[in-house]
Formats: structure tokens, sequence, C-alpha cells
């Protein structure tokens, strides 16, 4: 009699110290992923979003900005791409330089894997020296002229653009309305005439 009672003692002793393991093992389990429930999850950045959330940003003058992306990074292959962004808007791939408070960035056409493309600061960029008559009220409630020659009242919050086709003085609040309206082609990042050479093997 006395051997079964001790049993069944020592058997009820062995489940509760079974369900004790378990519920500390649980409460780890639980503990540790915990955390992994406060993370986001993995979203793919639209390009503009990626422009913004860029590490490296640049300030040209006040109101532009120089931003810097990359694809390929920390390989032989690094490609790094460049864009503009005046009084908030980031212009398009349209112009092959521009100015801005005499700040000038060029337009470039990478050939390789590797290199730079689009937009990057340069200092070969002036406005045109010849002058040309001054801008009309029409003109400044439209906010802009195709022109090559430099309006002679032009304020310093107009920006000078050139595309393939022609050039023009914009202002920097109609900019976007300027690029939708005379529908400029986009120009290719990279080069169209051949594919892009690959790297030089070793």
């Amino acid at each position: 009699m006395k051997t079964k009672i001790i049993a069944a003692v020592f058997s009820t002793s062995l489940l509760a110290f079974h369900s004790l393991v378990t519920l500390n093992i649980n409460l780890k389990a639980t503990n540790n992923e915990a955390p992994l429930s406060n993370t986001p999850p993995n979203q793919v950045l639209s390009e503009f979003e990626k422009i913004k959330k860029g590490d490296e940003k640049q300030k040209l003058c006040r109101g532009m900005f120089h931003f810097v992306t990359y694809s390929a990074q920390n390989i032989r292959s690094e490609a790094r791409h460049g864009y503009v962004e005046i009084e908030g808007y980031v212009v398009p791939d349209v112009f092959t330089c521009l100015s801005y408070k005499n700040k000038g960035v060029t337009f470039l056409i990478r050939s390789n894997l590797w290199g730079d493309d689009g937009y990057w600061p340069s200092v070969g960029v002036d406005l045109p020296e010849e002058f040309g008559p001054p801008l009309t009220e029409k003109e400044r409630t439209k906010g802009w002229r195709v022109s090559q020659k430099t309006p002679s009242n032009l304020s310093r919050d107009w920006v000078f653009v050139k595309w393939p086709k022609g050039s023009a003085f914009v202002s920097a609040k109609r900019l976007k309305e300027f690029v939708k309206t005379m529908s400029l082609s986009t120009i290719a990042r990279e080069g169209m005439e051949k594919s892009l050479r690959e790297m030089p093997s070793e």
C-alpha cells in the first residue's frame, strides 16, 4: 500500500515538474519572438523614396539639393545615380544641364556598368553671357521664357535649363508645370548606341 502511495506521489510530482519546464520553455520562446513582431515588413521603396532616404544628400544652395543612390554597391560594377531637387521638386531626366542661384549641374550618361549617371554638380554651367529683353508681366505670370539669351531683369529664383533642342529660363515654382507643358523627352541614363560594357576581365 505504501509503495503504491509513494509511486502515485512521485508520478504526480513528475508531471508537475514537466509542466513547469514546458511552461518555462514556452515563455522563453515567446519573449524571444516578441521583438520580431514589432519589426515592420520590408517594403520596396519607390525611386523618389530612395532619393529622400538616401545616405548622400548635399545642399548646393538654399532650395537646391543633390542626392545619390547606388546600384551594385561595394562591388566592381558599382554605379552611382545622381538626382537634383529644386524647391521640393525632384527634376526629371530631361535636361542636359541647369543652373539655379549660380549653382550648376550637368547630366551624365553612363556607358559602363559602373560609373556615374544623372545630375551631378558642375562648375561649367553658367547663364548665357548675351542678354535679351526683360521679362514681361505675361511671362512672369506664366513662369518661363524659352530663350538662349538671359533676360535683363532675371531674378535669382529662376532656373536656367537646357535640353537637346533648346533652353529656357523658368521660375523655380513653375518648373514642374514647364516640364509637363513642354513634353520634354526623357534622357537615358545609360548609353543607347551600344550595350553597356562589361567590367574588363583580370
